[in-house]
């Protein structure tokens, strides 16, 4: 499947929705086109919060308000997020699960205000140039299913045809039984079928079902299959603040952490409890390290503003800030030393004011 995204994402179209249809169109005349089939469809407009842009209002940290936009359909717009999502699963409220389409658009204007449009379907087929692209392949994974009419079964594993090449689905009846092991094709396994008047999946994952146990693992092995591989469970990270040695390296720190100390900062104001954080004082340094930086950036690092906006707020890489400005990554990456620098003599002047110095000597002594 063609990469459906990179002819519209972050790049001016022209955006025209035409009945159940939404289709994009770039400088170079390469269009993308979102087609909906049959008539259980729906377009909505501006269903998010949209436009909104990270500030200062009084010193403390704060958000702008939503500036959306109605669409105008046959304008240009910058495709500012677009996602595409295939057999998402929907619980209605009568506790019966539909499966569906999805494609979400953000489009942003030139004056930056923004607007977005969401088409949900059965069955949404995508064209690039006219050309349509094949339904992402559905990934099966170990574990129990079921048939539509309800009968469990285990997912042992998925191997390919020796002859022809076309991928089985291994499977084992649920019963505790030996020799219960049987085999579908890829297509049988991902094929619909008409129950009560709805297509839906033949077969199923069943989330509700443990995991398989020991006895079922140990059957598997000795039938010489492999058994599920488990993921070890990964222990959360600790941000340590007040590490650096060196008002460089602390610059560093500042910089690469900031988004991840300003979503931590307003999780503790949201739930008005230390979240993320190892104790009051550890919040306290982030409070006072984000309202610092952020001064900076209005006065003596005023230059850097949108550099540092783009690269630590927004995430973009070295390399994507260097083509949406047409430069080389060495300039680039030379924005950013000149930065760290002034911002270590800001920090290192601070210290001097305020007759404290908050680097660490002692970083890894149990506290």
């Amino acid at each position: 499947m063609r990469n459906i995204y990179k002819p519209i994402q972050d790049k001016e179209v022209v955006v025209v929705v035409d009945g159940k249809s939404v289709t994009f169109t770039n400088e170079k005349g390469q269009a993308v086109k979102f087609s909906a089939s049959g008539e259980d469809f729906s377009i909505k407009y501006n269903t998010g919060a949209l436009g909104e842009e990270y500030c200062i209002v009084d010193g403390a940290c704060a958000y702008t308000e939503p500036n959306p936009k109605d669409f105008v359909n046959g304008n240009t717009y910058t495709a500012y997020y677009i996602a595409y999502f295939t057999e998402r699963k929907c619980h209605r409220a009568n506790g019966t699960c539909d499966h569906y389409d999805e494609m979400y658009v953000e489009l942003k204007t030139d004056d930056g205000y923004y607007s977005d449009i969401l088409l949900h379907s059965t069955n949404i087929t995508v064209f690039v140039d006219g050309e349509e692209q094949p339904r992402p392949k559905r990934r099966i994974f170990a574990g129990y299913y079921k048939r539509y009419d309800g009968m469990p079964f285990y997912v042992v594993d998925v191997v390919r045809d020796f002859e022809t090449r076309r991928e089985i689905v291994i499977c084992r009846h649920d019963d505790g039984k030996a020799n219960g092991y049987f085999t579908l094709t890829m297509e049988a396994f991902c094929s619909k079928v008409d129950y009560n008047g709805k297509q839906i999946k033949k077969y199923f994952r069943d989330t509700k079902r443990e995991k398989a146990g020991e006895l079922t693992c140990e059957m598997l092995e000795n039938d010489g299959y492999r058994t599920p591989i488990r993921k070890e469970k990964k222990e959360d990270k600790i941000r340590y603040r007040g590490t650096a040695t060196t008002y460089t390296d602390y610059a560093k720190d500042l910089c690469t952490h900031y988004a991840i100390d300003l979503r931590t900062y307003e999780l503790c104001q949201k739930t008005k409890k230390l979240v993320g954080v190892r104790n009051k004082d550890d919040y306290i340094a982030l409070k006072e390290d984000l309202l610092f930086i952020n001064s900076c950036l209005k006065t003596t690092l005023k230059e850097f503003c949108d550099y540092f906006k783009e690269r630590f707020y927004e995430g973009k890489s070295l390399r994507k800030y260097a083509e949406e400005h047409g430069i080389n990554r060495g300039s680039a990456d030379y924005i950013q030393k000149k930065l760290i620098a002034a911002l270590a003599e800001n920090l290192e002047a601070r210290d001097a004011a305020d007759g404290e110095c908050r680097l660490s000597k002692n970083f890894g002594d149990e506290e």
